[in-house]
């Protein structure tokens, strides 16, 4: 189970990082506050004047789903992506009050990682004993340990005298 349980985070962490890569280069393309995407109105939401756009959001959303392995995500899930969206547009900004450059890479890249761990650490709970107990029933033959089994080889005479003797030997023994 351990080597199982290790895997698993050994894949939502490259997943983490496959998309806080993707998100910082996604991220840095929308860096131009107002850009033309807030020109044209494809703005999904405003945040203290800066806009974000239905294109940053639909291409975090591609992300996202590729990394899951989905075609596209369901409204519950795209949701949580326009509101960690909103909550990284909040964190530059404070960034910014704080003397950070907007469009410092490092800086964005760390605040896109931030919100990718905890979009991943609310995805990566610890099962309920319950649920591991269901699991262990469902699958005991595969952690069972196999019984133990002794195998003695005997020779057997070719003389039918000889072989009734030795028969009798081994089943005495047995």
């Amino acid at each position: 189970m351990s080597g199982g349980r290790s895997a698993r985070i050994w894949l939502a962490l490259g997943a983490a990082l496959g998309i806080a890569v993707a998100s910082a280069t996604l991220v840095r393309r929308d860096s131009a506050p107002g850009g033309a995407a807030a020109a044209s109105g494809d703005v999904v939401a405003t945040v203290n004047g800066q806009p974000v756009t239905r294109d940053k959001l639909a291409r975090f959303a591609a992300t996202l789903a590729r990394e899951r392995g989905r075609l596209e995500l369901d409204a519950a899930e795209r949701r949580r992506i326009l509101e960690r969206l909103i909550d990284e547009e909040l964190l530059l900004q404070r960034g910014v009050a704080l003397g950070l450059e907007r469009s410092d890479p490092a800086a964005r890249g760390a605040i896109v990682s931030a919100v990718m761990d905890a979009i991943t650490s609310e995805q990566a709970r610890e099962p309920e004993r319950a649920e591991l107990e269901a699991l262990y029933r469902e699958h005991a033959n595969e952690w069972a340990r196999p019984g133990r089994v002794t195998v003695e080889a005997a020779r057997v005479p070719a003389d039918a005298a000889d072989a009734d003797a030795r028969g009798a030997e081994i089943a005495r023994r047995a």
